[in-house]
């Protein structure tokens, strides 16, 4: 009877070592996750999103300008599900604060539409390459996916007297919380 016993046991113990292989991949913590997939660049100059940070309840965008000769600011709106997102708060990006005063604005002019602008106060310009312009960060109200995009008519980069640069392509992206 101790022999059965003792083969049953070693049985179970090896059955039980198959179901903890090393190659199993590791769980995932509980809470939503999020994916933003950013839309792919088009070549020459771009206002685009990009995904700064995430956690179970929030997210960072960057609106990042590339191949921007001169730009002295951003005006935009951005178009989103208010049931996958919500407007917390803009920040100015690295890109305008180094170069000196800054002003920026946002609002929810209502629930899935962001208005905004950051800039440079006066006649200062930034050459845009690659550079991060504002950062806006938001609530994950609920799951579900969304197109997370800039309202094409109503953003723009700016010149020097705040007219809307010619040929900026402006590039969203995809959001999935799970």
């Amino acid at each position: 009877m101790r022999r059965c016993f003792a083969t049953l046991l070693c049985g179970a113990l090896a059955l039980a070592t198959l179901g903890c292989s090393q190659d199993d991949p590791p769980k995932q913590a509980a809470g939503p996750r999020q994916d933003f997939v950013a839309d792919s660049p088009v070549g020459g100059p771009a206002l685009s999103l990009r995904l700064s940070s995430k956690s179970a309840t929030s997210l960072t965008l960057q609106i990042v300008g590339s191949g921007i000769a001169e730009t002295s600011g951003v005006a935009y709106r951005l178009s989103y599900d208010a049931a996958v997102l919500s407007y917390s708060a803009q920040r100015v990006g690295a890109g305008f604060s180094a170069v000196g005063d800054t002003v920026a604005a946002a609002k929810e002019s209502r629930p899935g539409l962001l208005v905004g602008a950051v800039g440079v106060q006066g006649l200062g310009t930034l050459k845009a390459q690659d550079v991060v312009l504002a950062e806006v960060d938001f609530a994950l109200p609920g799951k579900g996916q969304t197109r997370v995009d800039f309202v094409p008519g109503r953003s723009a980069a700016l010149d020097a007297q705040s007219a809307p640069l010619p040929g900026v392509s402006l590039l969203g992206g995809s959001l999935t919380v799970r």
